[in-house]
């Protein structure tokens, strides 16, 4: 059986592995929408609420991240799976982004290059499934990113 991650816990991923933003002055309002569960997800950004499914049985994983970016922008995109001691191997399959940190982790940081218009950034991982026999299931996603 799949389990799936509610929405109000992928929002506070969103949240926690989101692009940083140095232009809000005050993140009081969005704290308290979160609370009262009112705060309207951005639609620039992706969240885990849709997940990829592996070929693997009860495996799932989804990419969280921006959805649109603009040249020289550096962001945050964050794998996650259903299964434990998550890492992932992270690609650009598309696009002028370089990975400027966090390969081979769940949180990598990339660049928007000066030629950015579209781009695709990839993420293939695999967790630990525990079972009788503990084994390595692998699965990945991917985020279609394009400029404003």
């Amino acid at each position: 059986m799949i389990k799936r991650v509610g929405f109000p816990v992928c929002l506070a991923l969103a949240l926690v592995f989101g692009c940083e933003n140095d232009d809000s002055p005050n993140e009081e309002p969005k704290l308290e929408q979160l609370k009262a569960n009112t705060l309207e997800p951005d639609p620039n950004f992706v969240t885990c609420d849709s997940a990829a499914m592996a070929i693997s049985p009860g495996t799932t994983c989804c990419i969280s991240g921006p959805v649109v970016a603009k040249p020289g922008d550096i962001v945050r995109y964050h794998y996650q799976m259903n299964h434990s001691d998550e890492r992932a191997t992270w690609e650009i399959l598309e696009g002028d982004i370089s990975i400027i940190a966090g390969q081979g982790t769940q949180t990598v940081t990339v660049r928007f290059g000066p030629n950015f218009t579209t781009g695709i950034v990839h993420a293939d991982g695999d967790g630990l499934h525990k079972s009788i026999i503990p084994v390595r299931n692998r699965c990945e996603d991917r985020v279609n990113v394009r400029n404003n």
